[in-house]
């Protein structure tokens, strides 16, 4: 018997060889046999770099991904951008599970079509044209629908929804049952601001996506920190398995080394992100800007209410004006509706 970590190793080495030669030696190693019954090993064996092309190598972090898939319990995986959620949970077992059962359906949700796409595009391409795919499911092979977004595989006749479809927050879902569902990257700023917004989100999603799941229909939740109450911190609370995957320990030991260096994490802490930004996208570290001493609807609003006005062309123009701290009280409140500047929440702060 052959376990999982030495399997996904052989497949590796050996995927890298003459595919004729490959074909032969997976086949001879009982590696195929194996990925028809394992999804994690099934992924090392048709996954590529997206950046190099080559054979990836599951870390632990990802088979945990898996052994908890392998549950069929609903699940939330929280984790910093680049690190395989997508491939893994949504493009490769999705993959896998057709394989194993070609009348099941599976929708992709995402906030976008545009985003879900991708993915369904990502599936129908190994699906047609991966030959390790065809090796270890030599059945599953593209049906009568093969279009951007809505993809159907061979299959018994009658099945009247998509074998996968791309499905989003501005189109809805399509037919009547799903046997899986994937939310990838369906939170944003914009749903996740206000109580509202996370409220009407929630509300959508069980009454028009969840409504359609099958029973014994599993729900993967692909996500990143928003705020601390938004949607996966909400379902969490509801008795959801969730849990974080930050690019680095608290000793600042990176969680995958080969795709996130310690020097690339520096770079993108101090040039692409900033501090807060670093800690909610890359530690999975949610923030209420509620909390913030500037809040950024705050920010928002002083744009929209100064737009037509000009900037100040010198420190010359600004001494025109009488007392800084006198145009402060005197514009300032209008700007936020208030009656006079001691009322802003930051001012009050400021002065406590």
């Amino acid at each position: 018997m052959v376990d999982r970590r030495t399997a996904a190793a052989d497949t590796a080495a050996v995927t890298t060889a003459n595919p004729l030669a490959a074909s032969a030696q997976l086949a001879a190693n009982g590696l195929i046999e194996i990925a028809r019954r394992d999804a994690a090993v099934f992924c090392a064996l048709i996954l590529k770099d997206e950046e190099t092309g080559r054979p990836i190598r599951l870390e632990d972090f990802q088979e945990e991904w898996h052994d908890r898939a392998d549950t069929g319990e609903d699940m939330i995986v929280m984790a910093a951008p680049e690190m395989g959620k997508t491939q893994n949970l949504a493009i490769g077992r999705t993959i896998w599970h057709l394989g194993k059962n070609p009348r099941k359906r599976f929708a992709v949700f995402s906030e976008t079509r545009k985003q879900s796409v991708r993915i369904v595009t990502k599936i129908a391409e190994h699906i047609a044209s991966n030959p390790e795919v065809r090796k270890v499911f030599p059945h599953l092979l593209p049906g009568r629908k093969w279009t951007e977004g809505e993809i159907e595989v061979v299959r018994p006749l009658g099945i009247k929804s998509p074998s996968v479809q791309a499905a989003s927050l501005e189109t809805g879902i399509l037919g009547e049952r799903l046997d899986g569902l994937i939310l990838d990257d369906i939170l944003s700023e914009k749903n996740t601001r206000t109580p509202y917004q996370r409220e009407k989100l929630e509300s959508t999603l069980k009454t028009e996506v969840f409504s359609r799941l099958q029973d014994g229909a599993q729900v993967i939740f692909l996500t990143n920190a928003w705020h601390p109450e938004d949607l996966a911190h909400a379902l969490e609370k509801q008795g959801w398995w969730l849990k974080r995957y930050p690019v680095m320990d608290a000793n600042d030991v990176p969680l995958w080394p080969d795709k996130w260096s310690p020097a690339r994490i520096q770079e993108a802490r101090d040039q692409r992100f900033g501090p807060l930004e670093f800690a909610r996208v890359m530690m999975c570290q949610a923030r209420d800007e509620g909390s913030a001493r500037f809040r950024s609807e705050w920010i928002d609003l002083c744009k929209e209410r100064g737009r037509g006005y000009s900037l100040w062309g010198s420190l010359e123009e600004m001494s025109r004006l009488d007392e800084d701290f006198a145009f402060l009280s005197s514009v300032a409140p209008s700007f936020f509706g208030v009656d006079s500047y001691q009322e802003l929440p930051a001012i009050k702060e400021l002065s406590a």
